[in-house]
């Protein structure tokens, strides 16, 4: 009788283990950094979407758990920055490809840029988007990332604080 190539021994394997699933986290939570800013919109040869505008103001409505920053961070138009139509329509890919908002483009359900109508240079921006169910730790974790990213002390305690309130909720 031949004996196993690979015998599971707990004590010296468990480690081992334990750190391939915290690396396949840390990678996962990388690809889910790194897939909003990476998109493929169709092509569109309409004139209209290629006019520069200016933005005026940004509402962004409907999120409860995911910050202000992160969806800016997404739109990449900031008031007073010029845009065109066919850099929103890329912010709505990123928005749905951040999978924390609630995303259907089958049944028109998901993030929406769109400009007010007005008779002024700056035109104003509303972002609407519906956030999935359960995503505080989430969210928590991408602010942390970007605190991180950026240096921000105060965005580390915010977002660990954060962190914090979405573990004692699932707990």
């Amino acid at each position: 009788m031949t004996k196993p190539r690979f015998q599971f021994k707990s004590p010296t394997m468990l480690p081992v283990l334990a750190g391939l699933a915290l690396a396949s986290v840390w990678f996962g939570l990388f690809l889910a950094w790194l897939a909003p800013w990476t998109v493929l919109v169709p092509e569109e040869e309409d004139p209209a979407n290629a006019k520069e505008l200016k933005a005026g103001q940004l509402f962004i409505v409907g999120n409860t758990h995911t910050s202000d920053h992160l969806i800016r961070e997404c739109l990449q138009v900031y008031p007073g920055s010029t845009f065109t139509k066919r850099e929103l329509q890329e912010a709505e890919w990123k928005l749905c490809r951040l999978r924390l908002f609630k995303c259907d483009p089958q049944h028109g359900i998901g993030p929406t840029v769109k400009l007010i109508d007005g008779e002024s240079d700056f035109r104003d921006i509303i972002v609407q988007v519906q956030e999935l169910p359960g995503n505080e730790l989430l969210c928590a974790a991408l602010e942390w990332r970007l605190a991180v990213v950026l240096g921000d002390i105060d965005g580390l305690r915010q977002a660990l604080e954060r962190f914090r309130r979405g573990l004692e909720g699932k707990l």
